[in-house]
């Protein structure tokens, strides 16, 4: 069984916080096509989050990193992508 490292805690929040700015960068680029902005501003936000997507990938995979830092990276991500969606879900009414 593997034990969690200082490194590893700190690839979890920084998937988190790759997450978290993918995720701010999509809620611009949205509220900015529903606010009539034009849809090429949000085909650039699309290639730039995909772009630096690719790019943080990429350096996790040529970097010496486990599976298991690699894992907790993208477990951060997905919390990040949890915190996304809870803070931007519309409150419910209270009937």
């Amino acid at each position: 069984m593997s034990h969690l490292y200082p490194a590893d805690v700190v690839m979890f929040f920084a998937g988190f916080a790759a997450g978290a700015l993918y995720f701010a960068a999509l809620w611009w680029s949205v509220r900015r096509l529903a606010g009539g902005k034009g849809w090429q501003n949000f085909i650039l936000g699309v290639l730039l989050r995909l772009a630096a997507l690719v790019t943080v990938l990429g350096i996790l995979l040529t970097s010496d990193v486990g599976p298991l830092a690699l894992l907790l990276a993208a477990a951060g991500f997905l919390a990040a992508r949890l915190a996304a969606i809870r803070i931007c879900r519309p409150a419910a009414k209270d009937h």
